[in-house]
């Protein structure tokens, strides 16, 4: 993870996926969006389930209609 991070999070990140897009500033808008509830205020941060893991890791977000228009 760049190193930009590090003085907004005092651990060390991993990446466990990675989601291709023609659009990133449109995905990250719809995955804002999609984790709005979990997100930790006004930060990038977001407390993810391991429900909400494995819909990313498991690729379960390329079923999301929204989504499928900027998808790789």
């Amino acid at each position: 993870i760049h190193h930009d991070f590090a003085s907004s999070f005092p651990y060390d990140l991993k990446a466990i996926h990675i989601i291709e897009s023609t659009n990133m500033y449109e995905m990250e808008k719809m995955l804002h969006r999609y984790f709005k509830e979990v997100r930790k205020g006004t930060t990038e941060w977001f407390e993810l389930t391991q429900d909400h893991i494995e819909f990313l890791v498991l690729g379960k977000y390329k079923d999301e209609p929204e989504l499928k228009s900027i998808l790789l």
